[in-house]
């Protein structure tokens, strides 16, 4: 879908997201695609903009498909 520049907030820092609690792990292949579920963007919705950088951006996603659905992620898009 579509990003609706009203969600771009700029950079946020983490206690202003309540992010502190948060569970942090590396994202990879193997740790991502474990499983016959395959993760793709559509399996996300965009809620907002984290930041932004010379490379891409990054946003906080909901899981709206298969396990997890309903956890908040973060996803980092790259510029082509």
């Amino acid at each position: 879908g579509q990003l609706n520049e009203s969600m771009d907030h700029g950079g946020v820092g983490p206690y202003e997201l309540g992010m502190e609690h948060c569970e942090k792990f590396e994202i990879s292949e193997t740790s991502v695609n474990r499983g016959p579920e395959k993760i793709r963007p559509e399996c996300f919705e965009l809620l907002r903009v984290l930041g932004k950088g010379g490379y891409g951006k990054v946003f906080q996603v909901r899981k709206v498909t298969g396990a997890n659905t309903g956890k908040i992620f973060a996803m980092k898009v790259l510029k082509k």
